[in-house]
């Protein structure tokens, strides 16, 4: 809850994705994958943005690296970045004071802070469905309780429409008398900004081998029909069982190309295996290979 917000009235990415007008000025509320490919997206068709972050940096969900070069991005396009501030009130005349003691004035306010399913009021707790903060409750079939099924944001595990497809197909597999399992261990997201960042797996654990390649350094950099910025591809190794656990990706159309290191994770593919692929040039998927050829000269 924000003083003054409810009645000021504000977008949301609905309003902000449908409007047929440039506001000259836009207050954007939250650092995450919506707010950033908004901030900018407004930004380079002429508004005057300003983000907001209550964290220290933006994307916190993202690679550290990947997200200091979206903030670079999003100042080169005229964003005005503040981090580690809070918006606290919503004066009339659209004020927006600021916990740091600052007040901006813009025509419009977008709030990306995120968004909760809507699953409490409705009486689900009828059905016998387990009601938690995140969502329904469902097993790895998707099934909430007999002859109940739950997919999509309602879940909880991941609000993206590609697992809310993913998790339609394993339903329906398992309504129609299969024993299809979801299986999340690579789990792919996309951000949407320029750079494009992609990420699937984890990148952190235990023990795990870490390896970089930049972009700038795969001849497909110097080919690309538009001048390529700063970006990279990263990937993490499980050293005992040679099998990639995740990656984060940094560049032009990152979500395309890194989809065969997805696989790769999904199907537990021996690194021997992947660095007998042969990728072509020139293209990014190059600077996949030589990101894995790091990863082979750690483990000699």
């Amino acid at each position: 809850p924000i003083a003054g917000l409810a009645e000021a009235g504000y977008w949301t990415n609905h309003e902000a994705t449908e409007t047929r007008r440039v506001p000259a000025s836009l207050v954007v509320l939250g650092g995450g994958p919506v707010g950033c490919e908004l901030a900018q997206f407004f930004a380079r068709v002429g508004s005057s943005v300003t983000l907001v972050q209550r964290g220290e940096r933006l994307l916190p969900r993202i690679d550290a690296g990947a997200a200091a070069l979206v903030a670079d991005a999003l100042r080169k396009d005229g964003v005005r970045v503040l981090t580690g501030v809070e918006l606290v009130a919503v004066e009339p005349g659209l004020l927006f004071r600021l916990g740091s003691g600052e007040t901006l004035e813009a025509e419009q306010i977008l709030v990306a802070t995120g968004r909760r399913p809507i699953v409490s009021g409705l009486g689900l707790e009828k059905l016998g469905l387990e009601i938690g903060r995140r969502g329904i409750g469902v097993d790895e079939r998707m099934r909430a309780a007999d002859n109940v099924w739950a997919i999509g944001d309602v879940t909880g595990v991941a609000l993206f429409t590609h697992v809310g497809k993913y998790q339609a197909r394993v339903a329906a597999a398992n309504i129609a008398g299969g024993s299809a399992r979801a299986d999340y261990r690579a789990l792919p997201a996309t951000v949407f900004t320029d750079p494009q960042l992609a990420s699937v797996g984890t990148m952190s654990g235990d023990g795990l081998v870490y390896s970089r390649w930049e972009l700038e350094a795969t001849p497909r950099a110097y080919t690309y029909q538009d001048p390529v910025e700063p970006g990279f591809v990263k990937v993490a190794l499980d050293p005992r069982r040679r099998v990639l656990v995740g990656a984060v990706a940094a560049g032009p159309e990152a979500g395309d190309w890194l989809q065969q290191l997805t696989l790769a994770i999904r199907a537990e593919v021996p690194l021997e295996v992947l660095l007998d692929v042969i990728p072509p040039y020139p293209t990014f998927s190059e600077a996949v290979f030589f990101a894995l050829q790091g990863l082979e000269q750690q483990l000699a």
